[in-house]
């Protein structure tokens, strides 16, 4: 549906009479006369209609297309209205091309192209844009998984009354509490294991770490790989590259086996589909300059250049602790 009540309201007295004709034609469903004044006008030069409007208008035409009104349906006329619209800084526009490259619709199905366009709808408040944006966040869709930053995007749309943000919102929230009640137990059950080996242990026999303790460390001849102690520990301000995920520590350790010159390494868990993903971290840069550089070096053995990315530590720490992480 297009909305125009906004623009009603705030530019009668300036409103083109072909926006103002195709408005009204509109209303009454006359969706061919609302084509032609509104393509007339988007023809005429901008300066001789509103700003607003002028933007506006691009966007009702896509809409014509999107929804096959007066017109054939065709999306890819919509695409290049939509992007024409996007361009001028129309949320919506923006909104409903990051819901095209979602789809695959008109254009090929691009995550990290949704992504954008819905990041820039949602920083102008469009609702559709931060309940998108919250769910690529939620499921790590176009960009790294980040259960606050998703959380905080479905709360915004939720807030304006966007239902299914606030059902998305309610599962986050219990999806995090679930997390955060089976590490519990996890270590609880883990720390009874270790009491009942520490016990149990020869007296010429060493004892393992403590819980808590840096599980990662490995032997001298391997680069050493912090927990997430070690980046809880770190100043939130400064940056680190997020080098890759897999399902194991140890296939980490033997990724970077070799690697010593690049350490400090160090881990941190997601929880993605109920199956835990290892995460690993290189270096503590003061500044994205300094991360850039270390990152454009980065060897390809371990991951390509372009398919590593670079994150502040505040950004992670965050993850950690809206996943119930890093309590120890």
């Amino acid at each position: 549906m297009i909305y125009f009540l906004i623009f009603i309201l705030l530019f009668s007295s300036s409103i083109n009479d072909d926006y103002q004709t195709g408005l009204d034609a509109y209303a009454i469903g006359d969706y061919q006369t609302a084509m032609k004044k509104w393509t007339a006008l988007v023809e005429g030069p901008p300066t001789a209609v509103n700003p607003l409007v002028y933007v506006e208008t691009h966007y009702a035409i896509a809409m014509l297309y999107w929804q096959g009104q007066g017109v054939p349906r065709d999306f890819h006329k919509s695409y290049e209205w939509l992007l024409k619209a996007a361009n001028l800084n129309h949320a919506g526009a923006q909104a409903k091309l990051g819901s095209l490259y979602t789809d695959g619709v008109a254009v090929p199905r691009d995550f990290n192209m949704a992504f954008e366009w819905y990041s820039k709808a949602a920083k102008q408040g469009d609702r559709d844009g931060q309940y998108n944006l919250g769910i690529f966040y939620l499921n790590g869709w176009g960009t790294g998984q980040d259960t606050t930053l998703a959380k905080m995007y479905l709360a915004a749309a939720s807030a304006q009354g966007d239902e299914a943000a606030e059902q998305a919102l309610a599962g986050a929230n219990s999806f995090a509490n679930n997390i955060e009640a089976n590490n519990e137990e996890a270590n609880n059950e883990e720390a009874k294991s270790d009491e009942l080996q520490i016990n149990s242990l020869p007296p010429d026999v060493e004892a393992p770490p403590p819980v808590g303790a840096n599980l990662f460390a490995i032997d001298n001849d391997e680069p050493p790989i912090r927990d997430e102690t070690w980046i809880l520990s770190q100043n939130p301000d400064q940056y680190t590259i997020q080098v890759i995920g897999l399902s194991t520590t140890e296939k980490l350790k033997a990724l970077i086996n070799g690697h010593d010159n690049l350490a400090p390494f160090a881990i941190y868990t997601v929880q993605r589909s109920s199956s835990p993903i290892q995460v690993l971290i290189q270096g503590s840069y003061a500044d994205v300059d300094a991360a850039r550089t270390a990152r454009d070096k980065f060897p390809r053995e371990i991951n390509p250049p372009d398919q590593v990315w670079i994150r502040q530590f505040g950004k992670i720490q965050e993850l950690i602790a809206a996943e119930g992480m890093g309590d120890g």
